[in-house]
């Protein structure tokens, strides 16, 4: 199965290509990221557009060579804001958050996704944005067999061992 939405019309048929935005934390070696990266590659393959937006800065992995040399779109949202805060602790953290998510939001609002794919147990983070203004679906994946708490009437749930898929209708 593909994102690829093909409606029929006379004469033939309609294609409709997605643009994709895949959230991940870092994009560092591991099992997420690998995941992430054959995402994007599957779905540049069959004509979607695919914008990968990763919550750290450039850190040169193997994976972000990869995904460059494959010319994918990777933007990292660490490398768009500096810190005002030059101590540590929960003051830097709040102020990365905080800024981190405006970037995010501008991003976002730039890309307009029609699918928001997040592969964070930090979900719940997203749930403010302007799904609806925006029209975009949000797919959750998480990697672990974590814990997910959720509070929403209008949230699908379905176990696929072993990931966890939460569909945002």
């Amino acid at each position: 199965s593909s994102l690829l939405l093909v409606l029929p019309a006379e004469g033939g048929r309609v294609e409709i290509r997605m643009n994709i935005a895949e959230f991940i934390l870092k994009m560092e070696v591991g099992g997420a990221q690998d995941i992430v990266k054959k995402y994007a590659y599957a779905l540049l393959e069959l004509g979607n557009e695919v914008t990968i937006i990763v919550y750290t800065a450039k850190t040169d992995s193997i994976f972000e060579k990869e995904l460059e040399e494959k010319h994918v779109k990777v933007i990292y949202i660490g490398e768009m804001y500096k810190l005002k805060s030059n101590g540590n602790g929960m003051t830097v953290r709040w102020e990365r958050q905080m800024k981190s998510m405006t970037v995010l939001y501008r991003i976002l609002d730039n890309l307009r996704p029609d699918i928001f794919h997040i592969h964070s147990e930090l979900f719940r983070a997203f749930v403010w944005m302007p799904w609806k203004k925006w029209k975009t679906k949000l797919v959750f994946t998480a990697h672990s067999e974590c814990k997910i708490i959720f509070h929403s009437k209008k949230l699908m749930y379905q176990r696929v061992s072993p990931l966890f898929w939460l569909i945002f209708v």
